[in-house]
């Protein structure tokens, strides 16, 4: 009979199977884990109801109830965060209050929940639906909502210095084991803004050149370098004695630099550094390392200058017009995670950010809307800016178009003014860095079909209310009534 071990979330063939395992180095590591999670918990508290949460104001206030070790701001909220006591008495004093002055805001304070199941990294982090909804019926019209989102859930300046201190923390202790002074370079949603502040945070370690050029200089100028069998061979912590040479890293696979950047990651955490979480992703189009640094998840990859690129563009394109282009594709990733047409636990088929944002940007080159409004001319409405993009979203036969950054071409003449051969699929909409690549080539026709029917049923919802964004969002214990009619015949549009 199988037998479940709650600690590991193992799966046991039987009893006798228990045993064994309950006397393994692995069983007994996750007991010392879980004891330690208990004991925290016990010595922490959550505290809430305070606008920024600057560490030292409020660690200097809870110290009134014993020493405090350590104050950790949500990734979720602004406005709370949790305390960490050197011992069980201050938080249980803290506890009982319920309440303490920070400055001049009256802090509620609770117990913190601690979850001791095995960690597993959730698909999609997004934002509490019904809470969302509270926080937009404060706000007027489509501008004040959203921008009341993106105070609550969106990135902030703070937290953008908090993932560039980490990432610099990070890279001097990489430095210790590499020449040529890799630089840990951030890009996603730290660069263009328009993330979520509990979101992950993309970076690439980058030489001065790509690993395939400094490795054709090192056999130029006949440089002696370790082959690829002893490089993957050597123990991490040899190579604090004789540091990688980046050209090193040019004879090896992307999987293969993963490899040695995990071991090297693990032995930075051995060193007692905030370090945890190592989950190497071989499989992914670019091999990556997720793990928790600092307490900031990380996604890290080895070389990758084209998506640090991307985020450039997505950058500049967003500084033209930042008041308007902000908050249209921050709105437009609130309206899909609502719509659930972003990443559900599938492997494949679903959007993601980044896709939503090129077929937004393209619509809006297309239109001539990403230009700055002129001295005296009237800013686009974002009611208007999402009304247009979706009616363009449902009429658009978009497997029969190639959409290139504001250009949409007829598929059957695409390879030739793009210069390649391609193979189209059901969306296609092109990289701007990398015109032979379709950002979308994985997005199941069931996904297409989808996106259109949300789009739909929401140009029906604008149509009873103009001013209201919550009317677009599908939120829990809200019936999304139907449209009155069908959309118009798809058609073209070149």
């Amino acid at each position: 009979m199988e037998v479940l071990c709650t600690v590991c979330d193992a799966s046991l063939p039987c009893e006798a199977a228990r045993e064994a395992h309950d006397r393994g180095k692995k069983h007994q590591k996750a007991l010392e884990d879980k004891k330690r999670l208990e004991d925290l918990g016990k010595r922490s508290i959550f505290v809430r109801d305070v606008p920024d949460f600057a560490q030292k104001p409020v660690k200097t206030a809870l110290e009134a109830f014993g020493m405090v070790e350590r104050v950790i701001p949500s990734k979720k909220a602004a406005d709370s965060g949790v305390v960490v006591f050197t011992t069980e008495e201050g938080a249980q004093a803290a506890i009982e209050a319920g309440q303490k002055e920070i400055g001049s805001i009256m802090a509620k304070i609770a117990p913190r929940k601690m979850d001791f199941a095995s960690p597993k990294k959730e698909q999609t982090k997004k934002p509490d639906l019904t809470d969302v909804f509270s926080v937009i019926k404060k706000g007027d019209g489509y501008e004040e909502q959203i921008e009341r989102i993106f105070q609550r859930y969106g990135l902030q300046e703070k937290e953008i210095i908090r993932r560039r201190e980490a990432v610099a923390k990070l890279e001097r202790r990489i430095r210790e084991y590499f020449n040529g002074e890799p630089v840990l370079v951030l890009f996603g949603s730290t660069i263009t803004g328009i993330g979520m502040r509990n979101g992950d945070v993309d970076v690439t370690l980058t030489f001065k050149k790509s690993v395939e050029e400094l490795l054709e200089d090192a056999k130029e100028a006949g440089t002696d370098l370790r082959d690829k069998a002893t490089l993957l061979a050597s123990v991490p912590a040899a190579f604090r004695g004789r540091r990688i040479d980046p050209a090193e890293l040019g004879q090896l696979t992307k999987s293969e630099r993963l490899q040695i950047m995990t071991r090297v990651m693990n032995e930075i955490r051995k060193d007692r550094e905030p370090l945890s979480g190592l989950a190497p992703i071989h499989n992914a189009r670019t091999p990556l390392l997720r793990f928790s640094y600092d307490s900031i998840d990380f996604d890290f990859t080895v070389d990758n200058d084209i998506s640090a690129s991307k985020s450039r563009w997505l950058r500049e394109q967003i500084l033209v017009n930042p008041s308007l282009i902000q908050k249209f594709l921050f709105g437009i990733r609130i309206w899909a995670l609502s719509n659930e047409l972003l990443d559900n636990g599938q492997s494949r088929g679903h959007f993601n950010s980044y896709m939503l944002n090129l077929m937004a940007l393209h619509f809006m080159v297309m239109k001539a809307y990403l230009k700055a409004p002129e001295e005296g001319q009237e800013p686009m409405a974002l009611y208007r800016l999402f009304r247009e993009f979706f009616s363009w979203g449902v009429l658009t036969k978009h497997s029969d178009l190639v959409h290139t950054s504001g250009v949409s071409y007829d598929s059957l003449h695409a390879g030739k003014a793009l210069g390649f051969d391609p193979k189209w699929d059901v969306l296609n909409v092109m990289d701007p860095i990398d015109l032979t690549h379709n950002v979308t080539m994985t997005v199941t026709p069931q996904y297409v079909s989808l996106l259109k029917q949300k789009m739909c049923f929401s140009l029906a919802k604008m149509k009873k209310q103009k001013t209201n964004f919550a009317e677009i969002l599908s939120i829990p214990g809200q019936a999304a009534p139907s449209p009155k009619r069908k959309a118009s015949p798809s058609t073209k549009h070149v």
